[in-house]
């Protein structure tokens, strides 16, 4: 089965820029993990300071995986977290894809 997360962060403001520049340099990574089907980081055109990011790993080995990893402990633990207003993460499964 897939697992899917959906992270909505919305930035402080004044810091979206630095945001947007910290997911445009972590997603060839992202992508390139193992375990990654698919990751895509989106910003809202109607607020510039919201951004929602789109994971879909094998499983949910992958997403610890990638929590584990350095880029995700140090530019989003240590860089983006602090610098948001607010955040909300939700984990869904793949519908259809049960072996």
């Amino acid at each position: 089965m897939g697992h899917v997360i959906i992270a909505t962060w919305t930035a402080r403001e004044g810091e979206a820029d630095y945001i947007r520049s910290i997911l445009e340099k972590m997603t060839p990574g992202n992508r390139a993990e193992e375990k990654t089907v698919h990751f895509q980081a989106q910003v809202s055109n109607d607020d510039p300071n919201t951004f929602v990011v789109y994971e879909h790993y094998t499983d949910a080995t992958g997403y610890e995986e990638h929590r584990a990893s350095e880029p995700f402990q140090t530019l989003v633990l240590g860089e983006v977290i602090p610098r948001l207003q607010s955040r909300s993460v939700t984990t869904f499964t793949t519908v259809g894809d049960e072996a």
